[in-house]
C-alpha cells in the first residue's frame, strides 16, 4: 500500500525546516502558531545534517542533528529532524523519544502523532500506535479515509469490524488497491468467522498495475487457487518486478491461509515474506511485526 507519509520527503521537511507530512501536506499553520524559528547557529547545524544523509554520511548526520539539540534543547525542531534521522536509520525507540520531545515543546505539532504512531507499530506498541493514530485524526479529520495503517493496526488489536469500517473508508480515496480489498477481506473473516462470507463481500477493484496484485485478488475473491498464483510468480523474469511478486504473494497467501485457520500452511509464507521484507517500505515492517507476534517464541 503507498503511504501518505512518504519518506522521500524527509529532505523537503528539512528544507523547508517545518512540520508537515510528507504526500499528503498539512495545511500550513498560522505563523502566530508556529514555534519561532531557532537559532542562525542551530539551523546551519540542521542544514549540515541534510547535506550529510543526503552524501551517505548517516552517522555524521545524526551527530550534526545532536549538536543542534544540544545547542537548542527548548525547541523542538532539532528533535524533529534527528528523530526523521533516527527513523531513516531504523531507530525506532530513539525516534519516538525525538517525538516525545516535539510533542511536549510544540502543541501544534500534529502530525508528530502520524510520525510516532507509525514508529510504534514497527516496535509493536500496536496499542500505542492506534492511540496515535487516532489522536492524529482527531486533529486531522481530513486524513481519515487515507489512514489504511490505522486499518492494520486495528487488525493487530483484534478490532477487526472497526478494521473493516477503516478499509470501507479507505476505498472511497484508493478504489484500485489490492491490498486495501485483502486486508477489507482479512478482517471480514474474522469478525463473522465466515471465509466464504467475505470472499462474497470483498470491495471491488477494476485493476491494480503492480506485480501479482490481480492475481492475489482473485485467490480472495475464491476465483484462483495459490498453486495458480505461485506458479505465475515463478514464471516471471528475474528482476524487481518478481522480486515485489514474490515478498506480496508470500505476505497475502500467508494472511489468507491464517484467514482460512490454516497455520500450518500460514507460518512459512509470512516467515518467507518477513525475510523478503526490507525493501517494502511500511508493508516490509507489517510482514516483520506480524511475524514478530506470531510465529516468534
Amino acid at each position: 500500500m503507498i503511504s501518505p507519509f512518504s519518506r522521500r520527503m524527509l529532505w523537503v521537511l528539512l528544507t523547508l525546516a517545518a512540520l508537515q507530512s510528507g504526500e499528503s501536506q498539512a495545511p500550513e499553520r498560522p505563523r502566530s502558531n508556529r514555534a519561532p524559528e531557532p537559532k542562525e547557529a542551530t539551523g546551519a547545524l540542521l542544514l549540515q545534517a541534510q547535506q550529510a544523509f543526503q552524501a551517505g554520511k548517516k552517522t555524521e548526520a545524526l551527530a550534526l542533528a545532536t549538536k543542534a539539540v544540544e545547542a537548542e534543547p527548548g525547541h523542538p525542531r532539532p528533535y524533529f529532524i534527528r528523530g526523521k534521522i533516527h527513523e531513516l536509520m531504523r531507530n525506532g525507540a530513539s525516534a519516538i523519544s525525538d517525538y516525545d520531545r516535539v510533542v511536549a515543546l510544540d502543541k501544534t505539532a500534529i502530525d508528530i502523532y502520524q510520525f510516532r504512531g507509525a514508529e510504534r507499530f514497527k516496535l509493536g506498541q500496536i496499542k500505542e500506535a492506534v492511540e496515535d493514530f487516532d489522536r492524529y485524526l482527531t486533529l486531522r479529520p481530513d486524513q481519515a479515509a487515507h489512514h489504511w495503517q490505522r486499518g492494520i493496526a486495528l487488525y493487530y488489536l483484534d478490532r477487526f469490524e472497526d478494521g473493516r469500517k477503516q478499509f470501507d473508508l479507505h476505498q472511497s480515496v484508493n478504489a484500485n488497491d489490492v491490498e486495501n480489498a485483502a486486508w477489507h477481506y482479512l478482517c471480514n473473516a474474522r469478525a463473522t468467522r465466515d471465509p466464504k462470507k467475505a470472499a462474497q463481500q470483498i470491495l471491488p477493484i477494476q485493476e491494480d498495475g503492480r506485480p501479482s496484485m490481480m492475481d492475489l485478488y482473485a485467490l480472495y475473491r475464491g476465483t484462483k487457487s495459490v498453486e495458480e498464483v505461485e506458479s505465475a510468480i515463478r514464471q516471471m523474469p528475474a528482476g524487481e518486478k518478481k522480486d515485489q511478486a514474490e515478498f506480496y504473494g508470500a505476505l497475502y497467501i500467508g494472511l489468507f491461509y491464517e484467514a482460512q485457520q490454516d497455520f500450518v500452511k500460514a507460518r512459512p509464507q509470512l516467515l518467507k515474506s518477513a525475510r523478503l521484507s526490507a525493501n517494502f517500505g511500511y508493508m516490509g515492517d507489517v510482514a516483520r511485526v506480524h511475524v514478530a507476534k506470531k510465529y516468534t517464541p
